[in-house]
């Protein structure tokens, strides 16, 4: 069932879009500093971070900086200075590679530390590191402590943070 969940995030990519009224439940979310870093990003990630946020609501979680962290968890996939993005084609590839040990020891080396911006290998380095890159870029704007924690974390698995556990599923699920 992976295959399906990720040809449904596929497909969303490609043809789902961001009603003004989203937009303004970010804004309200995130404050008017925090929004910025939002509404920079390409449209499917706002998308993406969309979906998080309202399952994370739906889960029943209301505390401010998880609903913050679900709308800027993935923000370090973009790089606001070269405006260059993890986009979907590299998508593709991170997750065919990601399926097998081999090619996960490939996004590693594709990924180590570039300082070449306009490389093709940055959109590699943004994904490995953009739960720091994002975590780094929420601090820049004004995020509580929390929420840079939250940002930062979202893939490590072994925080007992029950926010942060909520904020996982979302992302799993959507």
């Amino acid at each position: 069932m992976r295959w399906f969940y990720r040809s449904t995030q596929f497909f969303s990519a490609l043809v789902g879009g961001v009603s003004e009224r989203d937009m303004e439940d970010a804004r309200r979310a995130l404050g008017p500093e925090l929004y910025k870093v939002f509404a920079a990003l390409p449209g499917q990630y706002r998308r993406h971070m969309l979906a998080v946020y309202r399952r994370v609501r739906h889960a029943g979680c209301n505390g401010q900086q998880v609903w913050q962290a679900a709308l800027l968890h993935d923000a370090g996939k973009y790089d606001p200075a070269s405006r260059r993005y993890v986009s979907l084609p590299y998508r593709v590839i991170i997750v065919l590679l990601a399926a097998t040990a081999p090619g996960r020891r490939l996004l590693a080396t594709l990924a180590e530390a570039t300082d070449q911006k306009r490389g093709w290998r940055y959109p590699f380095y943004l994904n490995q590191r953009h739960a720091e890159l994002g975590a780094q870029q929420a601090a820049q704007h004004g995020a509580s402590p929390e929420v840079v924690n939250l940002i930062a974390n979202h893939h490590n698995h072994e925080d007992e943070n029950q926010e942060l556990k909520v904020l996982q599923a979302a992302d799993e699920e959507s």
